[in-house]
């Protein structure tokens, strides 16, 4: 499982009516395909074959600070999360020379809230990837 630690050159966005930043994203996880496999083996075969197939989507966690508003992306993500929605991402990787990103849909899955009492509150998103991850660099 990839693991992102979120600071100078990563903004995670979703599209709530245009791409919009996630606020206080600490870490993404999860971003990823495996590609299925079929076996093709046949009578002159010395081994079995094989081929790759069709994607398999990750399991995706975004760990966000809690952010205490109603008007937030947060919210928005914990609404598709009840509803059962899929949304787009966006994850834009900055090296101060160039940029990639990356763009996938989660179908959203599952939220986790993490209180106490001498660190930062946080919520965890949870999603499937759905379709192709899209890799742009700029």
């Amino acid at each position: 499982m990839s693991t992102l630690a979120f600071g100078a050159g990563l903004t995670l966005s979703v599209d709530n009516t245009g791409m919009q930043t996630v606020e206080e994203v600490r870490e993404v996880s999860g971003i990823e395909v495996t590609n299925s496999e079929a076996e093709v083996t046949h009578f002159s075969s010395t081994a079995k074959e094989f081929i790759a197939t069709l994607g398999e989507g990750g399991e995706v966690e975004i760990t966000c600070n809690r952010i205490l508003s109603s008007n937030t992306q947060q919210e928005y993500i914990l609404a598709a999360v009840t509803a059962k929605s899929t949304l787009d991402f966006e994850l834009e990787m900055d090296d101060g020379t160039n940029t990639e990103t990356l763009a996938f849909s989660l179908a959203m899955k599952k939220t986790s809230w993490t209180p106490a009492i001498e660190d930062a509150q946080q919520i965890t998103f949870g999603g499937r990837v759905t379709g192709a991850i899209t890799s742009t660099i700029a």
